[in-house]
């Protein structure tokens, strides 16, 4: 094992692609995380390398530590590579390749729990205009954020979008989530008329192409070309506060949307949430409503 990897490194990528449905991107990242756990164990434990049966939950008690002092992690992100151990731990026991598991007896770092940033009707109809103003590749970047705003879909989920999961005349995409479950989002007229606009002039490198959202080459974007695409838009449209990112936009939708007396069971299901608990911080709109409600009290 070099100090780059870790046992069973692509074992664990297939499990995660293939039994868990995972994105590209995600497996990434669990590999990312391994990998700097691999190294700190090599670096000061297994010079020889990292031997799974003797890790012990001091071993992965020292990375939580070294992840805050040494690089300076907030609590989200260890939690977030602790995560990552117990889903690649959790292999190992399934396939039989440790005894114990040193990360079971572990619990989360508690973290303050932030409302979603989302943006309001008026930033959502600016970033549309702006997008309506872009030509170059022809209607692509007013589609691709017509669909985020009105289905809101994870950015993961709009960059795999294929021809085949549009169908425009019955209005709804197919989109396939996390872990390869299936969900069906009908779309509005406006949105289904902004993708008929940008399909008539779509231009494929490959004529066998399938994806619905293109790079400049003609080949399917990337979620980095997403995020450049949204932060150029946000220029435009004079939408410069902190914490606003691409992936917003899926608040944005779930905000709308309880704004608009949607019940949290179908917000769930058009967000493919696996649990309510999931969607339930949406419910921070109705705040609004109680502020007015209160404005109005006889002591007030």
């Amino acid at each position: 094992m070099t100090s780059e990897s870790f046992p069973y490194e692509q074992e664990f990528v297939d499990y995660l692609e293939i039994e868990r449905g995972l994105s590209d991107r995600t497996v990434d990242g669990y590999r990312m995380d391994i990998g700097v756990f691999a190294r700190l164990m090599v670096r000061e434990f297994f010079p020889q390398g990292m031997v799974l049966n003797q890790l012990e939950t001091k071993h992965v008690r020292r990375f939580l530590v070294y992840l805050k002092k040494e690089r300076d992690n907030n609590a989200g992100t260890r939690n977030r590579k602790l995560a990552s151990l117990r889903s690649y731990f959790k292999f190992l026991e399934i396939h039989g390749y440790v005894e114990k598991n040193p990360v079971q007896q572990l619990r989360n770092v508690k973290t303050a729990k932030l409302l979603p940033v989302f943006l309001t009707i008026d930033e959502s109809d600016r970033l549309i205009n702006a997008a309506k103003k872009q030509a170059k590749p022809p209607y692509r970047d007013h589609a691709m954020m017509r669909v985020l705003l009105q289905t809101g879909c994870r950015v993961e989920e709009l960059v795999s979008l294929n021809i085949g999961n549009l169908n425009l005349e019955e209005k709804y995409m197919r989109i396939i989530g996390k872990g390869n479950k299936e969900r069906m989002i009908p779309l509005t007229d406006k949105t289904c008329a902004a993708l008929a606009e940008y399909l008539e002039a779509r231009v494929p490198k490959d004529e066998k192409e399938k994806a619905v959202f293109l790079n400049h080459l003609g080949m399917r974007i990337t979620y980095p070309g997403v995020q450049l695409v949204f932060n150029r838009l946000c220029e435009e449209a004079g939408l410069n506060r902190g914490r606003l990112t691409v992936h917003k936009l899926r608040h944005t939708c779930f905000t709308m949307l309880m704004n608009a007396g949607v019940d949290l069971p179908t917000i769930k299901d058009i967000a493919g949430h696996e649990s309510i608990s999931s969607t339930e911080i949406y419910v921070h709109v109705t705040q609004r409503g109680v502020r007015k409600a209160m404005a109005r009290h006889p002591l007030g």
